[in-house]
């Protein structure tokens, strides 16, 4: 295995094309879940680039929420490392426009995955063209200063990553001082003992071929698919070569050291079919994810847990694309004149604390005034929780709360038009006043 530098930042993502399978945890998630705990850690559900072949949008929600669902099951601390949906962090697409514009189509050509999803007739679109320069964005907006980028993927994406080295490096040439190179080159972390994961008709497993066994399947359906892998046509009775048989490759990621010897010998010692071979896989596959099946069955019934991790996730990797993004901008020559995310984000945070101080110290005013039990009380309209409102001074000290529904509408609705002490008068009760005034004199 290459070894890691400990100061370095892990990044890598996982496409929600499907459920997960086998081959995605040993050719990467394996690793995420070491690594997790170790260093700074940065993995993301690149449903981004699911849109390549997903035209289904209740499944790509799902694919997603499965794949977070599916990490916590197998143990990821969302305390110790950040895991979030692509789609949350804008930057990401940002930065892959800026390296599309300095890569030529003929190094996109010769990428190896697409050609050969295009020989698998998988359309050829645009964005599976330029998947490897998204996944480059991916990488590389989690930069650190002072820090390398590590990132932990199967050898089938070696390629990949050489083609994000080449990009970082084009970037830096054309926008950095030679000595000030803006992005580190990303190093590979592979597992030496794990190539290509094969599926159940001997190819690369992959969803895109549909022959995946599937992490968290259990019972008949896991039976079916594992009794159903492709072998050759040797006897029963005659012995087999081990490392040339599918059912054997498999078994290998599973069993210990000894397990193993003991099935490799039992091959080569003939009356060992590939049937035994199945069943011993079978067995093997269900007891590996026991615990991590329970525990995902438990979390399946906490959906909001899940999208909060995914919440936080996305906040902790938005801290560092914001900043990532505004150097970009200042060596590219990109005039940004809105407010930038930090910005908009401290204002808000300043309002907030602004409310909150306003709101505790109107509370405080209102009890304050309660309290006050001497004549010529100035009182405060209810609605009005910023300053003090004159609506009318009594002689003796009665609430407002406490007026009779008659008097309180007038000290309330007509408050500004009185003037009782230094105000006007209350037309209302002025009025009313005269009228009974007039009367006594009449009955007099």
């Amino acid at each position: 295995m290459t070894s890691t530098d400990t100061a370095a930042t892990v990044v890598s993502g996982i496409q929600p094309s499907g459920t997960l399978h086998i081959g995605n945890y040993f050719g990467a998630l394996r690793q995420h879940l070491r690594l997790h705990t170790q260093q700074e850690a940065f993995y993301f559900i690149v449903n981004y680039h699911a849109l390549t072949t997903v035209r289904d949008a209740e499944a790509l929600e799902r694919y997603s929420l499965d794949v977070a669902l599916d990490y916590l099951a197998l143990g990821f601390n969302p305390d110790e490392a950040a895991l979030f949906l692509q789609s949350d962090v804008p930057a990401v697409t940002e930065l892959a426009w800026i390296l599309l514009c300095l890569t030529p189509v003929s190094h996109l050509e010769k990428g190896v995955s697409y050609k050969d999803k295009v020989a698998q007739g998988i359309p050829a679109n645009a964005g599976l063209l330029t998947y490897p320069i998204l996944q480059a964005a991916d990488i590389l907006i989690y930069r650190k200063e002072g820090a390398g980028l590590l990132v932990p993927v199967g050898k089938d994406q070696k390629q990949h990553i050489e083609m994000t080295r080449d990009v970082a490096a084009r970037f830096n040439q054309a926008f950095c001082p030679e000595e000030e190179p803006l992005f580190p080159l990303p190093e590979p972390l592979i597992l030496d003992d794990v190539a290509v994961v094969p599926g159940v008709d001997g190819r690369k497993m992959s969803k895109s071929y549909g022959n995946t066994i599937e992490i968290f399947d259990e019972g008949k359906r896991l039976k079916k698919t594992v009794m159903g892998i492709i072998t050759d046509s040797t006897p029963l009775e005659e012995p087999k070569d081990p490392e040339a048989d599918n059912v054997f490759a498999l078994i290998k990621l599973f069993a210990d050291d000894a397990k193993r010897e003991e099935i490799a010998a039992a091959y080569r010692a003939g009356g060992y079919g590939y049937g035994h071979a199945k069943k011993e896989l079978l067995g093997l596959i269900t007891d590996y994810f026991a615990e991590a099946r329970e525990r995902r069955k438990n979390l399946a019934e906490r959906p909001d847990f899940v999208r909060d991790v995914l919440r936080d996730g996305a906040a902790r990797a938005n801290a560092r694309t914001n900043e990532v993004m505004a150097a970009v901008r200042e060596r590219v020559g990109l005039v940004t004149l809105k407010n930038s995310y930090a910005q908009l984000s401290r204002r808000h945070q300043m309002l907030q604390r602004a409310h909150s101080i306003l709101k505790r110290r109107s509370g405080q005013l209102f009890q304050e005034l309660e309290k006050r039990k001497s004549p010529g009380v100035i009182y405060q309209t209810p609605t009005d929780v910023t300053g003090i409102s004159r609506i009318g001074i009594q002689k003796k000290s009665i609430p407002i709360s406490k007026l009779s529904p008659i008097r309180k509408d007038s000290y309330i609705n007509k408050g500004r038009q009185s003037k009782i002490i230094g105000l006007k008068r209350n037309r209302p009760y002025t009025s009313a006043l005269n009228e009974r005034r007039a009367k006594n004199k009449e009955d007099s």
